[in-house]
């Protein structure tokens, strides 16, 4: 702990002695949300805080907690919108990126039943030996026709056609 005495005066009067004490603690991260993703195959989802995330125990301070992944997903890639909008794999992530919507998992590859990946944490020059593992469940999805005949609005015959949307 450190320990300083401050007094002021104005040349006639002088105030009470003044302590500032500053004391020094080891930073700690505490997690506060790991719920993984539910998806289906083919698809993405964003990483949010209310999936992953974690606090210090100096919240005033308002660190951001960056994700090392120590691990990558066998199915599919954790990736960032960068500012060309465009997404690209990454191997770290922050607690802000997740804020802005900038951080997903997109599923690539294979029809697993789930998928994961390793992560690290750290903050500013304070790194982490935990490590955690953030899941992603795959549901299953079954689309039957109930009903397939054309459609008659104001006496116009109508139809539609289903395609395949283009793969991002």
């Amino acid at each position: 702990m450190f320990t300083h005495s401050w007094q002021v005066t104005d040349g006639l009067e002088t105030t009470g002695p003044v302590i500032l004490r500053v004391a020094a603690f080891e930073l700690q991260v505490f997690l506060v949300n790991n719920t993984g993703l539910s998806i289906t195959h083919g698809s993405w989802a964003y990483i949010t805080p209310v999936n992953l995330s974690y606090t210090t125990n100096a919240p005033e301070q308002d660190l951001e907690v960056h994700f090392d992944i120590t691990s990558l997903p066998l199915h599919g890639a954790v990736q960032r919108l960068r500012s060309n909008n465009r997404w690209q794999s990454v191997n770290q992530f922050s607690s802000r990126q997740m804020e802005k919507d900038k951080i997903r998992y997109k599923h690539i590859s294979k029809e697993p039943r789930e998928d994961e990946f390793g992560f690290r944490l750290f903050c500013g020059d304070q790194k982490f030996q935990s490590d955690y593992t953030f899941r992603i469940t795959f549901v299953s999805i079954t689309i039957d026709v109930v009903r397939n005949s054309e459609l008659l609005i104001d006496r116009i015959q109508e139809s539609f056609h289903i395609r395949e949307l283009p793969a991002e």
